[in-house]
C-alpha cells in the first residue's frame, strides 16, 4: 500500500506494531490488517 513495491515491507510493519502493541492486542491489529 506504500509506494507500490514494499509488500513484504508493509508486512514488517504490521509485526513490528505487533511487538510494539503486545501479543494479544497485536493479533488483533495483525488480523484487521491482513482483512484489508
Amino acid at each position: 500500500m506504500s509506494g507500490g513495491s514494499g509488500g513484504g515491507s508493509n508486512n514488517n510493519k504490521g509485526i513490528v506494531a505487533v511487538v510494539g502493541v503486545g501479543p494479544k492486542l497485536g493479533r488483533s491489529i495483525a488480523r484487521k490488517f491482513a482483512h484489508e
